[in-house]
């Protein structure tokens, strides 16, 4: 686990990146020497894009570095957001999902929860509040939007994985909406 910026070694229970190295790690990229610099170092370790800590010799993944949103100088997991807006009642569990996001009129990047629900349009902007309250009252942070959507507006894998930077470029383009593949249950 290393420093981001640095890549010096960080000690026990210190959040960085997690690097690999081994025999079944790949040597680069076909054909492309400037992103196998990018992502493995002359000493063999790969960066793996992902944010973790050691304990007890055990690996604890909290996320995927280029998904921090980062709020005057302080780091916030957008799985964090993501499990406080699924609590809250009428929105569906695992289908919430946070990022920054370009916005006019700000000079920083917007912090952005998307939730899913099967309420009814009079409902939504009550819980889009009581959303931001809760992040607000867990985290300290309040989302600059809150977008509460249709069943199918998320954009995810085929396995259901949520795609947090697919689902932001639709906001930034303004075209994010409900799926017309998605069957209502």
């Amino acid at each position: 686990i290393v420093d981001v910026e640095t890549r010096a070694v960080l000690a026990e229970r210190r959040v960085g990146e997690i690097e690999i190295r081994g025999p079944s790690v790949m040597a680069g990229y076909w054909r492309d020497p400037e992103k196998t610099a990018e992502t493995i170092g002359p000493d063999g370790w790969m960066k793996t894009g992902d944010l973790g800590y050691l304990a007890d010799e055990r690996v604890f993944i909290c996320g995927r570095a280029k998904d921090v949103i980062i709020v005057n100088g302080k780091n916030y997991y957008p799985q964090d957001l993501e499990w406080i807006a699924g609590d809250v009642d009428g929105i569906r569990a695992g289908n919430a999902i946070a990022f920054a996001a370009s916005k006019a009129g700000l000079d920083r990047e917007a912090v952005v929860v998307v939730a899913e629900t099967r309420e009814p349009e009079e409902k939504r902007a009550a819980l889009g509040n009581a959303i931001r309250q809760e992040v607000q009252r867990v985290l300290g942070l309040m989302p600059d939007e809150v977008v509460v959507a249709d069943v199918g507006t998320i954009l995810k894998t085929s396995s259901g994985k949520l795609q947090r930077s697919k689902t932001r470029a639709a906001y930034e383009a303004g075209s994010l909406r409900a799926r017309q593949d998605e069957g209502k249950v």
